[in-house]
């Protein structure tokens, strides 16, 4: 399998796991769990969340640690 075909295959999971949950969330919003909604989602992207949160906030302690004294 080519390196084209791995990519395009990683892109069609990611995409396929996204809509599943989008489609979660819609249905608990449109059902008025606004909770529930609220649940799913931060079910749904933690992954994202933490990359996030580490990329920002690991380097920022880092430096107040290390070079800020």
């Amino acid at each position: 399998m080519s390196q084209n075909q791995q990519k395009g295959i990683s892109c069609a999971t990611n995409l396929a796991r996204l809509d599943h949950a989008v489609a979660i969330v819609l249905q608990r919003a449109a059902s008025g769990d606004l909770y529930g909604a609220a649940v799913a989602t931060a079910k749904a992207f933690l992954p994202e969340i933490l990359k996030v949160i580490f990329c920002i906030f690991i380097p920022f302690f880092l430096y107040l640690f290390c070079c800020a004294s």
